[in-house]
């Protein structure tokens, strides 16, 4: 497929996953690696459990700017010593925490991506949902979910290809899914079930820095007052519901 320049990654994706004519979906970003049993692994844990709506591993983060390309950096799973059907409360709480299921190389279900399209927050008027940590949750919430106890991904850590440098500034998707998150939790296990402490680790040490990092990253841009009264205008909501 050849697609406009300029078109953006999500569009890209849509396009490939309306011609996509199996039931399963898995992508790989340019800047990510598939280990070679990632397919075989995910594949037949999902045979012999076809109501599972994603299968996914553990995944290593590589520093692609380290002299030694094979240092591993950090690691996120497996977190089950076998393939397993994973506990959604053990599994949310921890999603809350981080994302556990890299996007590249889970393996989706077509139709449930297609379902999730009416909570997509990174990309509006679209067929599928896209952003994996919105769709891990949704899936632990809504679904079945597999864990395989392989590492399936590698993730290249480029400096230069950081989140906030890379796509757009995430401040209100991030507290998009943080209101996901308590309003599933509690409909899922029962008002007020959601442990104070798990919250408030994602308020304070995830969405709030990310909103400062972000601020003191766009103030330096802003040469004149209109520029500042307008930024500090158009972020308001986002303060504001950070701070209820």
């Amino acid at each position: 497929f050849a697609f406009p320049k300029g078109q953006g990654v999500y569009k890209t994706l849509e396009q490939l996953y309306d011609a996509a004519e199996t039931t399963l979906i898995v992508y790989l970003a340019d800047d990510d690696l598939l280990l070679p049993h990632c397919l075989e692994k995910t594949v037949a844990f999902l045979k012999i459990n076809p109501h599972l709506s994603l299968v996914a591993g553990g995944f290593y983060y590589i520093d692609w700017n380290s002299k030694d390309k094979t240092f591993k950096g950090s690691q996120a799973g497996p977190f089950y010593p076998t393939a397993t059907v994973v506990d959604p409360q053990v599994e949310l709480l921890r999603c809350m925490q981080f994302n556990q299921v890299f996007g590249s190389g889970a393996l989706y279900r077509k139709d449930v991506i297609q379902k999730l399209a009416v909570f997509e927050v990174v990309e509006s008027q679209s067929h599928y949902a896209y952003w994996d940590w919105l769709i891990t949750w949704k899936c632990l919430a809504l679904f079945k979910v597999g864990f395989v106890p392989e590492i399936l991904t590698i993730y290249l850590n480029r400096s230069e290809l950081t989140q906030t440098t890379r796509f757009k500034p995430w401040e209100r998707e991030l507290l998009i899914l943080a209101n996901h998150m308590l309003e599933d939790y509690h409909t899922l296990f029962g008002e007020q079930s959601c442990p104070k402490g798990a919250f408030d680790f994602l308020l304070s040490q995830i969405i709030e820095p990310y909103i400062v990092h972000t601020f003191q990253n766009s103030i330096h841009t802003l040469q004149d007052i209109e520029k500042w009264h307008y930024f500090m205008g158009k972020n308001e909501s986002v303060w504001k519901e950070l701070a209820a």
